[in-house]
């Protein structure tokens, strides 16, 4: 008998085992866990985020010096867009008084013709538009799909991530500036604000640098000693938008926006890029070719769109535009009005990025009065100047170089209000026949501005000969 009770011990030793396996299902489970990542399971947290209208939609945070970043640090969003034909901020701080401290953009087009990747930076003064740092994504994300976006600096580096992957590396120098203003999500909140137009679900600024290669975003972000602040977007109701760090850095709700039960945590993360574009081509802030867009300028006196007269008996001859059928011209079918100050403005403000550099180009055939020699204000060329107006400023003159030198220099604007002349430089003298040249100005110290573009062509009131002035072609600014 004792024999057989060993066998039944051997037999418990057996079930043990079982119990064993039984573990092993557990460890299944933990695998379950894995795979919800957005931690929605875990926390018990509802999955929620903000929805913003695109026309009014923010949340502000009133400033606090916690806010005002030095050394290494981190800012990091989760956003959805379902709009991208105007600026996307994400977060900003500054409004209309300073240039920004620091910001993200999401990505957008402006006229359907360019795009603006997602990008960030910071302005190390808050007097100059030259003093800034900032690194651009090389990815263009889609519409109704989360992404992520971290803008961080580590020492001397500023490098910026689009779902993990590091997209560009960009080498600084300075700190953000300080400022005492608030900062906003989803709003640039200058003369003329933009709207976030999408959901909004985590935000983090952080006091250190997060990430330094490529790696896989965590979906609900968490707080640490290194945390400044963090809005997680989960409060459902009510309009405050609380912070998660512990410093008491609250957000409230303003304009058009709501809470809504979408959230990132559902969202499968692709695997980070390891090679993206370095190096993305410039893209195209504006364009015009007369043939489609006629409705972009306001013009006066002789400036009309529309097709070169092949029979005006002029001493110059232009037949042709640069491209397609259509230019810009001081007129059409004969000699311009003597005696007058004509402009043609764009109708509606364009809206520059914060870009390193930005660039307006145009083609002109040139055929200006010139009726003696330099030195005499009363018998030299006309001529056009090309200028920029932001809100109700004066309009700035801008400088115009073309690779045909003869097309660029000093003439003597005549002012019929005060019956004064003015040296100006800008576009005057004769063209080949039938030949175009291109001109271009630096527009970069206009990076973050909203602006009018001005063709401003001045004529004396000396009686001249047969001429045509400027017939303008393929207008383009660019930004990079």
């Amino acid at each position: 008998t004792g024999n057989t009770g060993n066998t039944g011990n051997t037999g418990n030793t057996g079930n043990t085992g079982n119990t064993g396996n039984t573990g092993n299902t557990g460890n299944t489970g933990d695998t379950g866990n894995t795979g919800d990542t957005g931690n929605t399971g875990d926390t018990g947290d509802p999955c929620g985020s903000i929805k913003l209208n695109g026309t009014t939609g923010y949340v502000e945070v009133a400033h606090n010096t916690l806010l005002n970043l030095s050394g290494n640090w981190t800012i990091e969003a989760w956003v959805k867009q379902t709009g991208n034909t105007s600026q996307q901020p994400i977060m900003r701080k500054g409004s209309t008084t300073t240039h920004p401290v620091y910001y993200l953009y999401g990505h957008y087009t402006e006229f359907f013709i360019y795009d603006y990747k997602p990008y960030g930076g910071y302005y190390f003064t808050a007097s100059s538009n030259e003093d800034r740092e900032f690194a651009t994504a090389a990815s263009i994300p889609k519409l109704d799909e989360w992404y992520h976006l971290a803008l961080v600096k580590s020492g001397t580096n500023l490098r910026v991530f689009y779902n993990g992957a590091l997209e560009e590396t960009k080498t600084v120098s300075n700190n953000p500036s300080t400022t005492t203003e608030n900062l906003f999500f989803g709003s640039r909140r200058s003369g003329t604000p933009s709207y976030f137009d999408g959901l909004i679900d985590e935000i983090r600024i952080s006091s250190v640098a997060r990430y330094s290669s490529s790696f896989t975003p965590q979906k609900r972000f968490t707080t640490d000693s290194d945390t400044i602040g963090l809005w997680n977007f989960e409060e459902t109701t009510g309009t405050t938008a609380y912070d998660s760090s512990g410093n008491n850095l609250n957000g409230t709700l303003v304009g058009g926006i709501e809470w809504v039960n979408d959230c990132v945590d559902n969202y499968t993360i692709p695997d980070p890029d390891p090679d993206p574009d370095p190096d993305p081509e410039p893209y195209i802030v504006f364009f015009d070719d007369f043939e489609s867009y006629a409705y972009n300028w306001t013009l006066t006196d002789d400036w009309e769109i529309g097709e070169p007269d092949s029979s005006y008996p002029g001493t110059c001859e232009i037949t042709q535009a640069f491209s397609g059928n259509n230019v810009m011209a001081t007129n059409l079918t004969g000699s311009y009005l003597e005696t007058k100050i004509m402009d043609a403005v764009t109708a509606s403000p364009l809206t520059f990025p914060d870009s390193e550099k930005i660039t307006l180009e145009f083609m002109a055939y040139v055929w200006t009065d010139y009726e003696g020699s330099p030195g005499s204000v009363t018998d030299w060329y006309d001529g056009m100047t090309v200028l920029y107006q932001e809100g109700g400023n004066n309009p700035v003159e801008l400088v115009v170089t073309s690779g045909n030198a003869s097309l660029i220099g000093t003439f003597e604007a005549y002012n019929p209000a005060t019956s004064s002349y003015t040296t100006k430089t800008g576009v005057r003298g004769h063209s080949a026949d039938n030949t175009y040249s291109r001109f271009t100005a630096n527009l970069s110290h206009l990076s973050g501005k909203t602006i009018n573009l001005v063709f401003r062509y001045a004529s004396d009131p000396i009686t001249r000969d047969t001429d045509i002035g400027v017939y303008i072609d393929d207008v383009k600014i660019t930004a990079e």
